[in-house]
């Protein structure tokens, strides 16, 4: 058991270092306040002791809080957290979660306030935008920033600037060396120059803590794990950062009193144990365990008392090294999965720090919940993945160029089509690859580009490796930073060859079908005229804009449309029907004889959509035929009279 003055030191080193505003009060009259209150309160300790406490609470709140003081615990269930709304030295309106609990033997009360304002605007920032990316970072209470290889801020989150103080506008494109006090910058420098010469940093992948540099020249402890990704041959670093300064307070509380021990260990939202650690370095049973640890982990505090860390969680492949990490430099932070009782995961962040307690090496570490955490580093990353497999298997081309005219990027379509080498277009320009032909036309749009003008619409000509031009057709754009400089420009092309040589050969196709002297009419499958072209003009009498979506069987007589209806059916069955001599009528109503040939016409699935119709008029041939028909019948008739009288004259003579 402590005596007296161990347990008052004990007390008074706890609730100091307890990591959150902690205020007692005595008839509703402030006795004591940590220093954490000046953080959330904005008040110097000093000048909290006096105040009542209804100064520091809104009012439309005041009943819920009344309740909590008069029962010196909150609500009506002793240990449940409440949640009320504070008011800042500076007037501002905070939310707070606190907790009421009585000291025992005293008539003072023990009031702990956790700021939750940041909690609650990110809560209703994730409501409105659950699984988007933009907004997870955006509304994420951990703070985000990426920089380029050069080491400038290219994006940061409204959590980070708040963290440091800083707008947006102040940090975009600075160097993140702004960030950090001047002792540690020729560090920062010689890490950036290995990341730019190799692609490689030391500390991608890991966990770390530092010190940061506020606008107000203020340093503060974080904690900050780096992602090392491209975009194109661009490199970037993404870092998570946790401002980690009330996380420090607490991981410095020593606890003094074990009922106030109890209040104040209990008071925070994070998994917290304490266990002894062995001459010779292994962890030992759990000394003490925090209510959250019994809440999430489902163990009781007796099964807690007879367990090892080793036994509510995975280990490590290098957790001797973690173990040696802790003794060596006294603390250690690391990331690990706890086994809840029933079998579920808890993915934890934990920070432990070793102390001597009672003449004996202790263990304090505090587990944080990052589920959410890993959630937001899976949907960056999965965002990234989706981007860049939704560009490299684009089947449109899609290069960038840099306002120098190198590569920074092409996806697979481009290489495929294109057919050069990721070496080859390394050392090529966009200029090497344009044909001869659109040079010209392509430096101009190219120049206007890089002037951040876009180019909606553009038709050019691209090399192949073998030499080969490809048609492309496509828009270009550019990428402007925030003072409006071109970064690089961005241009989605489609391969239009094949469509150019089916226009060159439409074009001739049409141009045979103008210049025919055969009619040339086609219909739809119901008989709509679809099409005339100028020969069928001449023929039949019919201007094509006066015959077009008129019925063909006008052409004809009923029987003759008839007739005609079969050839359909024949052609649908895949006969042909050519040279087939018939009769037509013109615009005048006069039948003339035509020799005509159906084909069908099909759409691109093969299917038959109507029916051409090539239609010669034979009337002069069908004239001269029978002319000649008639001159061979009075010839006939001659030669038979002719052989008639010879034969009589023949016999006559036999007679005689």
């Amino acid at each position: 058991m402590m005596d007296n003055d161990e347990f008052d030191e004990y007390f008074k080193t706890i609730f100091h270092n307890s990591g959150t505003a902690g205020i007692i009060y005595e008839e509703k009259i402030v006795v004591m306040a940590n220093d954490q209150c000046q953080e959330l309160f904005g008040y110097e300790s000093e000048d909290m002791i006096g105040k009542n406490l209804f100064d520091l609470v809104f009012e439309e709140d005041f009943g819920i809080f009344e309740q909590c003081c008069e029962s010196g615990v909150c609500s009506e269930e002793a240990g449940q957290n409440d949640e009320i709304r504070i008011i800042t030295r500076k007037n501002k309106v905070k939310n707070a979660i606190i907790r009421v609990s009585s000291i025992p033997n005293t008539s003072k009360c023990y009031i702990s306030f956790l700021d939750i304002n940041d909690q609650r605007i990110v809560e209703k920032t994730l409501a409105r935008s659950q699984g988007n990316f933009n907004a997870i970072t955006e509304s994420a209470i951990d703070g985000i920033i990426t920089v380029n290889i050069e080491g400038n801020i290219v994006y940061s989150n409204p959590s980070f600037r708040k963290i440091f103080g800083y707008s947006s506008d102040e940090i975009l494109g600075k160097s993140v060396s702004i960030l950090m006090p001047e002792r540690f910058r020729d560090g920062f420098i010689s890490k950036m120059t290995h990341f730019q010469q190799t692609g490689e940093h030391i500390l991608v992948g890991k966990i770390f803590e530092s010190v940061g540099l506020k606008k107000n020249g203020e340093e503060f402890p974080f904690e900050m794990s780096i992602t090392y990704w491209k975009s194109g041959e661009e490199k970037y670093q993404t870092s998570i950062v946790r401002d980690i300064t009330a996380r420090k307070g607490v991981e410095k509380s020593l606890k003094d009193s074990e009922e106030l021990f109890k209040e104040v260990f209990n008071k925070v939202n994070d998994i917290m144990t304490l266990i002894e650690i062995d001459v010779n370095g292994r962890a030992g049973n759990f000394i003490k365990v925090n209510d959250v640890a019994v809440e999430k982990l489902g163990y009781t505090r007796e099964e807690f008392a007879k367990m090892t860390p080793k036994n509510i969680g995975s280990t490590a492949p290098n957790n001797r090294e973690r173990i040696n990490e802790l003794i060596n430099d006294g603390r250690v932070t690391f990331q690990r999965t706890y086994f809840t009782k029933d079998g579920n995961s808890l993915p934890v962040e934990i920070n432990s720090h070793i102390f001597d307690f009672k003449g004996k090496k202790v263990a304090l570490s505090v587990a944080r919940d990052i589920t959410d955490r890993e959630k937001a580093e899976k949907s960056l990353k999965e965002s990234e993945e989706r981007l860049k497999d939704l560009f490299d298997n684009a089947s449109d081309l899609i290069q960038m160029i840099r306002p120098d005219g190198t590569f920074l990027y092409v996806n697979n379509s481009w290489k495929e089509s294109l057919g050069y080498s990721d070496d080859e277009i390394e050392k090529m320009t966009i200029f090497d690859i344009i044909h001869p032909d659109h040079m010209e036309q392509c430096q101009n749009a190219f120049q206007r580009v890089m002037q951040g003008q876009r180019e909606d619409k553009i038709e050019t000509g691209f090399l192949t490796k073998s030499g080969d031009e490809i048609i492309l057709d496509g828009n270009i754009n550019a990428k402007l930073d925030s003072e409006g400089n071109v970064i690089y420009s961005r241009a989605i092309f489609r391969d239009i060859t094949e469509r150019k040589k089916s226009e060159v050969e439409i074009e001739r196709l049409v141009s045979i079908v103008k210049s025919s002297g055969d009619a040339i009419v086609v219909y739809s499958l119901d008989g709509t005229v679809l099409d005339w072209n100028p020969a069928a003009e001449q023929i039949f009498g019919y201007v094509a804009d006066e015959i077009k979506g008129k019925e063909v069987s006008i052409l004809m007589k009923p029987e003759k449309w008839e007739e005609n209806l079969k050839n359909i059916e024949n052609i649908k069955n895949g006969e042909s029907v050519s040279h087939f001599e018939t009769t037509r009528i013109r615009k005048d109503g006069q039948e003339f004889d035509v020799s005509i040939t159906l084909s069908p016409v099909r759409d691109i699935d093969g299917e038959i959509i109507g029916i051409s119709t090539i239609a010669r008029d034979i009337t002069e041939a069908k004239k001269a035929d029978d002319a000649l028909k008639a001159s061979e019948e009075k010839y006939r008739r001659i030669v038979e009279k002719f052989i008639q009288n010879a034969l009589a004259l023949i016999g006559e003579i036999n007679k005689v």
